[in-house]
């Protein structure tokens, strides 16, 4: 996992007239040579661009359609294609959905788990898809879409649109295997489906040190100290610097037992075997430090220690928090 800062938005994006949209959208750059940071800032000009745009605009319409008719489809399409069903109403979400019929299906299913809003209907919309017979990589996407649209009606209160996609989750884990298996971890990740965790715990003792990585890494939205534990113990005691990593990572995604997340983390930037672990829990700390005191306080820690290789990550981290520039922000799961 890596950490990105929100780029500010460009006078380009700020500037720009509604009527260039699908002109902006159809010079978008393909893979080749677009750097994360490029990604980045095209997904933030997305963002402010379908902002301007009221819902059910015939514009809107316009540049995701200019985005998602596209023969090939990179990541700055899919950034593109998130941004503006991030803004769209769980209805327009929905109908892009029924829509699809371009190669970009996969992406528009994807962005799809981004929607800020979502429905019974929108939930039912991407279960079928999760359990239809087209190409794998749309049911794959469907799957990931579903379980984040049910962590976005548990926070907004829907609890019947979130217990539905529970449900069918957790009997997703239930009887799976190899990659039905780690598809469905995944899927309760992202839904932080707290009635699958009995399922996630005995996958955090696989030998499979994939399995691991995607069980621990599923523990991120299920508040409560049970599952704090469970990400510390793999951050302490997983032989494999990936899971560890995914813990440290993970960690960052919520505050439930501040106390104990923040003491994992400072041990483990001070003193894993791995750089890339260090590293990961210094900026676990950061994400959590505007929220929970304790972790500035470890984070100052850390800076101070002129003998920890991490020291100068603390010491930017802090800086990044001082000033008031945006915090570091995680990407969605792995």
């Amino acid at each position: 996992p890596t950490s990105v800062v929100a780029p500010a938005p460009s006078p380009r994006a700020v500037d720009a007239r509604s009527s260039r949209l699908p002109e902006w959208a159809s010079g978008l750059p393909y893979d080749e040579g677009l750097t994360d940071a490029a990604r980045d800032r095209i997904h933030h000009e997305a963002l402010v661009l379908a902002r301007t745009l009221p819902e059910g605009s015939s514009l809107r319409a316009e540049l995701f359609r200019v985005v998602t008719d596209e023969p090939r489809c990179g990541r700055a399409h899919a950034a593109v294609a998130s941004a503006v069903l991030a803004e769209s109403s769980a209805a327009e979400v929905r109908h892009a959905l029924e829509s699809m019929r371009t190669s970009c299906d996969e992406v528009v299913v994807e962005a799809a788990g981004f929607a800020r809003e979502v429905d019974m209907d929108l939930v039912m919309a991407l279960e079928r898809l999760a359990h239809a017979s087209g190409t794998s990589a749309v049911r794959r996407s469907a799957w990931l879409a579903y379980g984040s649209s049910g962590l976005t009606a548990r926070r907004a209160g829907q609890s019947a649109v979130a217990a539905r996609v529970e449900e069918a989750v957790l009997a997703s884990l239930r009887g799976s295997r190899g990659e039905a298996r780690d598809l469905a971890v995944r899927a309760a990740g992202n839904a932080g489906c707290a009635r699958c965790v009995p399922e996630l715990s005995r996958d955090l003792a696989s030998r499979d040190e994939a399995v691991r990585r995607a069980a621990v890494a599923a523990f991120r939205f299920v508040e409560g100290p049970a599952p704090v534990a469970s990400m510390c113990a793999a951050v302490a005691k997983d032989g494999d610097d990936g899971a560890r990593d995914l813990a440290a990572w993970a960690l960052a995604w919520g505050t439930s037992a501040p106390a104990e997340r923040v003491v994992c983390l400072e041990r483990a930037a001070r003193h894993d075997a791995s750089h890339r672990v260090r590293v990961q829990a210094t900026s676990s700390l950061a994400g959590l430090s505007d929220d929970v005191v304790a972790a500035k306080d470890a984070l100052e820690s850390l800076a101070d220690d002129e003998g920890l290789a991490v020291a100068p990550f603390a010491r930017r981290a802090l800086e990044v928090h001082d000033d008031g520039r945006p915090r570091p922000l995680a990407v969605r799961a792995p």
